[in-house]
């Protein structure tokens, strides 16, 4: 099947990561971009040999709605779509309130259309090893998930990314990536949170594009430390930083059961310290014997994640359904982080997480 794709917001992660793919893709016959700026989805168009859809989104003939649109947009477009009769792909996360991520979850089952959502770091080897060895009791009973996002200069270039938040843009990866590991994320969160003094050198070249200094206008988390405190399971902490004092940036993922540990330390996202870290990803601790081996991975330089959620996206063959429910999940779980930093400690709102198979 050939898809008409309708890519709606041309902003920067759209023609880094979205526009390019689905110029390329063999399985997009045609492809329709539409903007708030009318100059930016013509240019949009003229770069990547598109077409310019300027009305209402129901208006569109195609049959799969690409958002790439600030992420307080992202449930109502995503619900817009779905009603009328189109697949779609949204940037993470899903939404920004638990309710509107279930009633993005609702809809898709009601009209039998898919949702996909962008959190790239599960489409990477070492996270789907990660994943395996976690859920496939090689640890024994799990214990304890530890998550940090360090990046040393990752202040977005762009408003949008400043104004959702560090919780929203690099911890809703790691809650998503914890929701992959575990069954269901209940319980109460704790979090605190940190704003960076207003300084340029904050501002990531790299994250649109851009080294100018751009004004911080708008209040923003720009690092935050939560845990997950549960009712039964596993603890769950997670951690990240726009503006980590390391000379690198850099993941850390702990999965600690009750007979072994995994680790994995590597770089996630466009951050130029790709190509600078050395050593195995994945490493497996016995925690009786104290030995310690790698697993078989590479790391990865190049950000073929990217790529490889965008293909499983448009696969009709691949039942997105658990991916949604982590998606959900995550946002509960970020709600809850968000104001657990500012007011304290918070329960996870309730979601209709989807039975895991």
């Amino acid at each position: 099947m050939r898809h008409h794709v309708l890519l709606l917001g041309a902003g920067a992660i759209a023609q880094r990561v979205h526009l390019p793919f689905l110029a390329g893709a063999g399985v997009v016959g045609r492809l329709s971009v539409s903007d708030v700026d009318p100059a930016v989805a013509r240019a949009a168009a003229d770069h990547f040999g598109a077409r310019v859809h300027a009305g209402p989104l129901e208006e569109c003939p195609a049959n799969v709605v690409w958002i790439c649109t600030p992420a307080h947009t992202h449930a109502e477009l995503a619900l817009r779509a779905l009603r009328s009769g189109r697949d779609v792909v949204v940037e993470k996360p899903l939404a920004l309130t638990a309710s509107d991520a279930e009633a993005v979850a609702r809809t898709a089952r009601v009209t039998g259309r898919r949702v996909s959502v962008c959190h790239s770091p599960r489409y990477r080897s070492d996270v789907e090893l990660l994943l395996h060895t976690a859920r496939g009791g090689q640890l024994g009973e799990l214990r304890h998930l530890s998550l940090r996002w360090s990046r040393r200069r990752g202040v977005p270039a762009t408003p949008g990314g400043r104004s959702v938040g560090v919780v929203w843009d690099l911890g809703s990866h790691l809650v998503n990536l914890a929701a992959g590991v575990l069954d269901r994320l209940p319980g109460e969160v704790r979090a605190t949170a940190h704003t960076p003094v207003n300084d340029e050198r904050h501002t990531a070249g790299w994250y649109g594009g851009e080294r100018t200094r751009v004004p911080f206008d708008v209040p923003f988390f720009a690092a935050f430390t939560g845990s997950v405190v549960p009712r039964t399971g596993p603890l769950l902490d997670v951690a990240a930083s726009w503006t980590a004092p390391t000379g690198v940036d850099l993941v850390e993922v702990d999965v600690v059961g009750s007979q072994a540990r995994a680790t994995l330390r590597t770089v996630f996202g466009f951050s130029p310290d790709r190509g600078r870290f050395t050593g195995p990803p994945l490493t497996l601790t016995d925690l009786l014997s104290g030995r310690c081996h790698p697993l078989d991975v590479d790391q990865l330089v190049e950000p073929v994640e990217y790529v490889r959620q965008l293909e499983r996206a448009l696969d009709l063959d691949i039942d997105p359904a658990v991916d949604l429910a982590h998606a959900v999940e995550t946002v509960a779980v970020c709600e809850a982080l968000a104001s657990a930093a500012t007011v304290g400690a918070e329960p996870i709102p309730t979601s209709a997480r989807t039975p895991q198979p």
